[in-house]
């Protein structure tokens, strides 16, 4: 496992010889607006991770506790540290997943062998030819995506393992059970919250399925108290962080109300269904070849799998009707993806472990094992090879689902290991504050230089969403956005989503943040055609594109904050830009980037 982790290191060293270590860990897979707020929390920081001005003020409203093993890790050894953290939380999730199909009844060779194959088999994005084929395998439900499903998933596996303690068949449900289901829980919550509440909404099923028997009564109502005070205690965090943040950051975070009696639904494919549902009966069917007793514990356990699965396809339309609000509904679909994904898995894994049990001949069952095996290092050594070919190889823009910084083109890698190798130099160590629409370059310098920006990132900063406006059309204004561009420009999804609202201007079937009515008639048009659960479908209305430019009307045309570089891109947004020449000399530049330096007062 621990040479699996450090494959995408190694291998990315030696296709990119050269390239700075903080190069290679913004190119690993991963939500790279995380790196600043992973730097603030190493310097024992819960606050804001953007502004110089309010580093360190209020409570960030991000939740943390998934980031905390790179903080700590990065504090410790510096971006050597994303190194380490690869290594000993995959080796983690590794423990964690064959504890539980230990848990489940399995073997300790099939236990050992199926909690390896999520990290030797890796999803590799944007494959095509033979390797494409890797990704049809059932093991959607882990990744090594930062901090999620990477860490996360370390949380949702403990949690299920602590629910199926209570509810495996002969299990004695004592306090320690409900305690652990308690802790368990309340660190789910804090990591991914939407998984959590299909853990909680799971309950009710698991204990129709396997628990009426044994929780009923006292125990039960005992049982309860204890798991809510355990979770009472260990959500302290979370639930100080939804206390003291800033009303505007809910809605920046996607939070909206709902109409009660008129839920959304996930579509499900078919197919998928059938052929689970296939391979469930078989598993459900074989265990009757074990002379153990394992087939009691086996079928309870794939009932319990089921459950998850019912409930995080209903998950959505429950939480709907009873919550009256929703955050991000697409997050919901991919729950279910993962869980549907764990859920087949353990079926094929049922599966191995019954035909083990099928009385033939010890050598031909060797034969099996051993060929069974074969197969599995040669497609992990593929998957690998696959994988860190792939993220190496990546010379685009971190960002590419957005035109702007698509259109950068592959030499963008190259000329930002240039940048930065530019930026590290000693000459700019008094530089704190950096102003960019670039949203690599701002992980970067909030990351690993730790610095800050002018524009906040609307999600880690704890400022309001007035001072944010304020700050980016004072930027605009600086960079030499005109009156007449600003509402278009404000416009571009990576501007609306990076510098403005983050999730505030979503623009979906589901919910827009002002009346269609304030939006003009071809851009009613597009989020008539959007899926509810498109989350990330972002439009600016008018009355707030208004206010922009009545905001802009009235700033002035030097920066009201500290800011001592900056830096912009060349894509077609921002070509024409420039600060002034009177404040700011031009310090560096190449294809993809160009920097400015603030002058001294004389």
């Amino acid at each position: 496992m621990a040479l699996r982790a450090a494959a995408y290191w190694a291998g990315s060293a030696f296709l990119r010889p050269g390239e700075p270590l903080s190069v290679l860990a913004t190119y690993r897979m991963g939500d790279i607006e995380d790196f600043p707020l992973i730097a603030s929390l190493s310097r024992f920081s819960f606050g804001d991770a953007s502004l110089w001005e309010r580093a360190g003020a209020g409570l960030t409203s991000y939740p943390v506790l998934a980031l905390l093993p790179h903080a700590v890790l990065f504090r410790i050894f510096g971006t050597a540290g994303y190194i380490a953290a690869d290594i000993l939380i995959a080796l983690a999730f590794y423990l964690t997943l064959e504890a539980l199909l230990r848990f489940f009844g399995f073997s300790s060779r099939l236990s050992v062998l199926g909690a390896a194959l999520p990290i030797l088999i890796t999803k590799i994005p944007a494959t095509g030819g033979y390797m494409a084929y890797i990704n049809y395998f059932p093991l959607n439900f882990w990744g090594w995506r930062i901090p999620r499903p990477f860490v996360s998933e370390i949380f949702f596996f403990a949690a299920l393992a602590a629910a199926w303690g209570l509810f495996r068949p002969g299990s004695k449900c004592g306090t320690k059970a409900w305690g652990a289901l308690g802790l368990a829980f309340a660190l789910a919550v804090q990591t991914q919250a939407h998984a959590a509440l299909i853990l909680f909404l799971a309950m009710p099923l698991w204990w129709a399925a396997s628990g009426r028997d044994r929780l009923r009564g006292g125990a039960l109502v005992r049982g309860f108290f204890v798991a809510s005070l355990v979770f009472a205690v260990v959500v302290a965090l979370f639930v100080a962080q939804r206390w003291i943040e800033h009303p505007d950051l809910p809605v920046r975070c996607g939070v909206f109300s709902v109409d009660r009696f008129h839920p959304i639904f996930l579509e499900v494919n078919p197919a998928a269904v059938f052929v689970w549902g296939y391979t469930f009966l078989i598993a459900w069917l074989l265990p009757r070849f074990f002379t153990d007793g394992r087939g009691c514990v086996l079928r309870a356990a794939l009932c319990f799998t089921a459950c998850l699965t019912i409930a995080a396809y209903f998950a959505l339309p429950v939480s709907w009707m009873l919550l009256g609000r929703t955050v991000q509904p697409g997050l919901f679909e991919r729950q279910f993806d993962k869980i549907f994904s764990l859920n087949y898995f353990i079926t094929i894994v049922a599966v191995m472990e019954a035909a083990l049990m099928v009385p033939c001949l010890p050598a031909l069952k060797n034969i099996v094992t051993k060929s069974f095996i074969s197969v599995v290092l040669v497609i992990a050594a593929a998957s690998s090879v696959g994988w860190v070919t792939t993220l190496a190889g990546n010379g685009d823009h971190m960002r590419p689902t957005f035109e702007e910084y698509k259109e950068l083109g592959p030499g963008y890698r190259d000329d930002f290991a240039a940048l930065v190798r530019e930026l590290e130099k000693p000459v700019y160590g008094e530089c704190r504050v950096i102003g960019t629409f670039d949203h690599q370059a701002y992980a970067w310098w909030g990351g690993f230089r730790n610095g800050y920006s002018y524009l906040p990132d609307p999600l880690m900063t704890t400022a309001s969403d007035g001072e944010i406006e304020q700050r980016f059309v004072e930027f605009c204004r600086l960079v030499g956005v005109q009156r007449e561009e600003l509402a278009a420009f404000a416009g571009l999804s990576y501007v609306n989503i990076f510098w403005i609202g983050h999730d505030k201007y979503q623009a979906s079937r589901a919910h827009t943040l002002r009346p269609i009515a304030d939006y003009s008639a071809s851009t009613a048009v597009k989020i008539s055609k959007t899926s509810p659960l498109d989350s990330w479908h972002v439009e600016l209305p008018q009355t707030d594109a208004a206010r922009l430019v009545s905001r802009y009307d009235a700033s002035g045309d030097a920066p009201t904050g500290r800011l001592d570089l900056v830096v912009l891109n060349t894509d077609k947004s921002q070509r024409q830009l420039a600060p002034p020449g009177h404040l700011f000399e031009p310090v560096f530049s190449n294809a993809s980037f160009r920097v400015w330096r603030r002058r001294s007062a004389p």
